[in-house]
C-alpha cells in the first residue's frame, strides 16, 4: 500500500470515528489489527477485540467529546 492509500484509510478512519458509524470505523481495519499501547504493555489483536474496544469507545467515551474543551496554547 502506498503512503497515500495509508492517508486515505486514516482520513476514512477519523472521519468514520467522529460520526459514531461503528461499522465505518471497523472497515477502515485490517483483517487481524493489532494495538500496542505504550508504556502500560497493553497489547490485543484480532477483529473481536477490535470490536470489543470500538463498541466501547462508541457507547462509553465518544459520547463524552461534546463536554470535552479543546486545550490551546495561549
Amino acid at each position: 500500500m502506498s503512503p497515500s492509500d495509508l492517508l486515505e484509510i486514516a482520513y476514512r478512519h477519523t472521519v468514520a470515528e467522529e460520526n459514531g458509524d461503528y461499522e465505518g470505523t471497523l472497515a477502515t481495519l485490517e483483517a487481524n489489527p493489532v494495538y500496542e499501547l505504550f508504556p502500560v504493555g497493553l497489547r490485543m489483536s484480532g477483529m473481536d477485540a477490535a470490536r470489543r474496544y470500538y463498541r466501547h469507545f462508541f457507547d462509553n467515551v465518544a459520547p463524552l467529546w461534546d463536554e470535552m474543551e479543546p486545550i490551546t496554547d495561549a
